[in-house]
């Protein structure tokens, strides 16, 4: 498990397990930079997330 303060006026402790962070992670960011590619595609398959693109991004916020 993870966790740490959330919210402005009332905070809360919020807690996920770590598979759940590494998903979110994988979601919401490119592979980092010193992550080989062969690295990238098994989180990818581990985590079973399909990493957002940028043009699903875009739709999003428009």
């Amino acid at each position: 498990m993870t966790g740490g303060m959330c919210g402005h006026y009332e905070p809360e402790w919020s807690e996920e397990t770590i598979f759940g962070h590494v998903r979110e992670a994988v979601y919401w960011n490119a592979r980092p930079d010193g992550m080989t590619d062969k690295q990238w595609d098994r989180l990818v398959k581990i985590t079973g997330a399909t990493p957002i693109t940028e043009d699903e991004l875009r739709e999003m916020m428009s």
